[in-house]
């Protein structure tokens, strides 16, 4: 009987070594699977730190970006402005260019209407001398 006890009690001890063993082991896959879960989220927090660099940089390219464009858009307004008061002053110049030459057609249809009335006082001068000198030479 004593023996059976003992058998009875070695089987218990073994099952229970057996049952501790295998707690164990789950155990150990229970650890190993947290520190792949911690390996991963440690993983996925240097991520997020990246991609929260990442977008710090990216940010700050972005206002360097908008500054720029913001200046861009300045220079563009004043080379508008500067094109606007270049036409002004072009069209200014045209209108004036265009008064100047009319006066100066005014000034030579002047000049050509009086050279032509010369030139008929000429001719008709240069006829009575034509005539006169005819006139005297008949007379001689």
């Amino acid at each position: 009987e004593l023996s059976t006890r003992l058998q009875e009690s070695e089987t218990t001890n073994v099952q229970q070594v057996e049952q501790m063993n295998n707690k164990v082991a789950e155990l150990e896959a229970d650890i190993s699977e947290l520190q792949q879960q911690l390996e991963a989220a440690k993983l996925s927090a240097k991520a997020k730190s990246v991609d929260l660099g990442k977008m710090m940089e990216i940010e700050q390219q972005l206002s360097a970006t908008l500054a720029t464009l913001h200046k861009l858009e300045e220079s563009h307004d004043s080379l508008l402005s500067e094109k606007s008061a270049t036409e002004e002053c072009h069209a200014a110049t045209l209108t004036s260019l265009e008064s100047e030459k009319l006066d100066l057609q005014r000034k030579l249809n002047e000049s050509i209407t009086a050279a032509s009335e010369q030139r008929i006082a000429l001719t008709d001068q240069l006829d009575e001398a034509t005539k006169k000198i005819a006139t005297l030479e008949q007379e001689k």
